[in-house]
């Protein structure tokens, strides 16, 4: 419950940000992201490698990597997603045209970054 709160929070100070500071929500999100794919990234090498090392560490591994993946996908994907809305808002906002370039800015990288992500989850998942 409390980390919903937080992520409501988080959510609402990017939706409320200048067209500068969501450029930097847009990297912070990218690195969320990338905890998440890593954690991904985990679980497979743990289940693909399971024979190899204690099944008890693994399965313990497995299950703190899979709560890890969902915190830091959630966080991640669902800001950025959010992140990108806003931008979109705020670059077509004429009551502010300082920040135009700015969300220009946050919403390119907040667009290639989630459709980067979603590719490279993809591509490694399906290579066995």
């Amino acid at each position: 419950m409390k980390h919903s709160l937080e992520l409501l929070l988080y959510i609402g100070k990017q939706v409320t940000a200048s067209g500068k500071k969501r450029i930097i929500y847009s990297i912070v999100n990218i690195l969320l992201m990338a905890a998440a794919v890593g954690s991904a990234i985990g679980i497979r090498t743990l289940y693909l490698g399971m024979g190899e090392i204690n099944i008890f560490a693994a399965i313990i591994g497995i299950i703190l990597l899979a709560a890890l993946c969902i915190i830091f996908a959630l966080d991640g994907v669902i800001a950025q997603l959010v992140l990108l809305v806003a931008s979109g808002i705020g670059m077509f906002n004429k009551a502010e045209p300082d920040n135009r370039a700015a969300n220009v800015i946050a919403f390119i990288i907040a667009l290639l970054s989630t459709v980067g992500v979603a590719a490279a989850l993809a591509i490694y998942l399906s290579a066995t």
